[in-house]
């Protein structure tokens, strides 16, 4: 269920911030409110120390990652406690999320041969980067089993 849930509202909120670089509020609450039964007091922790980084960037950065990027920060944290995620999983996420987007916007800049790109959607990029911890995690545990 929560697998769904993730692949549901990471599609609604990425697709929306591709087309118009804003992340709707309302969908972050919603997905949050909706999240709750699916996590454990963890989630909730991980959600509150996730949007409180995400607040210092915003403002050491001088407000140069959007504040639907904050705010979607603590519903990534809530996630995670869902797949009960440690504290390493959460810094784990953090640097898959911004190395995938660091590639991705080098990748551009090299390919359109200009300044660096000054603004792009990066939910898709938080998505992409629990995702990735989720599928690592996951093969980790295979191989436990397996020995």
């Amino acid at each position: 269920m929560l697998v769904l849930h993730f692949c549901i509202v990471s599609l609604l909120i990425s697709f929306h911030d591709i087309k118009t670089h804003r992340i709707k509020r309302h969908n972050i609450y919603v997905s949050s409110l909706t999240l709750l039964p699916l996590i454990e007091i963890t989630g909730i922790l991980f959600g509150i120390s996730n949007f409180l980084l995400y607040f210092a960037i915003f403002y050491i950065s001088r407000k140069n990652i959007g504040y639907g990027d904050v705010r979607l920060s603590g519903l990534l944290g809530l996630y995670l406690g869902g797949i009960n995620g440690n504290f390493s999983d959460l810094v784990t996420m953090n640097c898959f999320c911004w190395g995938i987007a660091g590639f991705w916007a080098l990748l551009r800049t090299m390919q359109k041969r200009e300044r660096l790109i000054e603004r792009f959607a990066f939910a898709p990029f938080m998505f992409a980067g629990l995702a990735l911890l989720y599928i690592v995690n996951e093969f980790e545990g295979i191989s436990e089993i397996l020995g």
